[in-house]
């Protein structure tokens, strides 16, 4: 069942997946009013709103008591779902009722980590957004997210192994990935959007999981080589990683944490989601062959 959309506000809409998803709004049409925000004003190629687009940092309250006063039906969240926090403490500062808001919060399934230091605040910002006044809320928990020249995280794997024409196995053969196509997370936030009757947790996952020999395999042959993957003991890895952090910062694309997050097994099952028809997961040999020739025609 479509629902009618009077004001819906995209917050992050200039990243990644807000640009796709506020495009295929504009097109799709089905609202009378549309508020999107951002932080960042160098990147203007992607400000699809221009009459009703807002700077702000939504990790101050401050902001989100800007976007609440235009009374908006819809918010998606997708900048940063820590930005929740300031949200529920502006709804407190206004006191406001927001049940008749529909909230869609793109989370992560590094809730399910195994490291406590790193899923500890997902799991109190889930708790908080339970124990929250909203209502009708959607929390959508992608995993590694590929497929774009405007990802970080693959490019960097892609342009290495193009340019060494190898890549180190760094987690002694352990660990299990399940990339998610961006587009297909694009797809199950309009879902969410224009559809009544879906609330709670989904995770939005791809649908193969992974060893990394098969996930950089993949790459490699996208790139039409030949694939050369050195394995590197797991002690030897994180000293390494600890030198590369002193010369070239913690997001190069070896860290500590990194390394050790290699190791856990990321796979999460999507059934909820695709019970929902939210979205349709695609191959990571197609998704990933995409992303390549992107990169080529950048």
């Amino acid at each position: 069942m479509k629902k009618r959309i009077n004001h819906i506000a995209i917050i992050g809409s200039t990243g990644l997946i807000g640009y796709e998803v506020t495009k295929k709004i504009i097109r799709k049409g089905g609202f009378k009013k549309i508020t999107t925000a951002s932080l960042n004003k160098n990147i203007s190629k992607y400000h699809l709103n221009e009459k009703n687009h807002y700077f702000l940092d939504f990790s101050s309250s401050y902001s989100w008591e800007k976007i609440l006063l235009k009374n908006p039906d819809i918010i998606v969240l997708i900048s940063n779902c820590r930005h929740f926090l300031a949200l529920k403490e502006a709804v407190e500062t206004l006191k406001i009722n927001p049940k008749n808001i529909k909230l869609i919060i793109v989370g992560t399934t590094g809730i399910f980590s195994p490291a406590q230091e790193y899923s500890n605040i997902y799991k109190y910002i889930e708790k908080e957004i339970n124990l929250s006044k909203f209502k009708e809320y959607i929390i959508l928990r992608p995993n590694l997210i590929y497929g774009s020249k405007r990802d970080k995280n693959i490019n960097k794997v892609i342009n290495f192994i193009h340019k060494y024409k190898f890549f180190p196995s760094l987690s002694s053969g352990k660990g299990k990935i399940q990339p998610l196509y961006y587009k297909d997370l694009v797809d199950a936030i309009l879902s969410c959007i224009y559809t009544k009757n879906i609330n709670g947790s989904f995770n939005i996952t791809g649908n193969e999981c992974l060893n990394y020999y098969q996930f950089y395999g993949e790459i490699f042959a996208a790139l039409e080589l030949k694939t050369r993957i050195i394995n590197v003991p797991y002690y030897l890895s994180i000293n390494v990683a600890r030198l590369l952090e002193l010369i070239k910062g913690k997001d190069f694309i070896i860290s500590v944490e990194r390394i050790k997050r290699l190791r856990e097994i990321k796979c999460f099952s999507n059934y909820d989601s695709l019970k929902k028809n939210l979205y349709k997961p695609t191959p990571f040999k197609k998704g990933i062959r995409n992303q390549v020739q992107e990169l080529k025609k950048s």
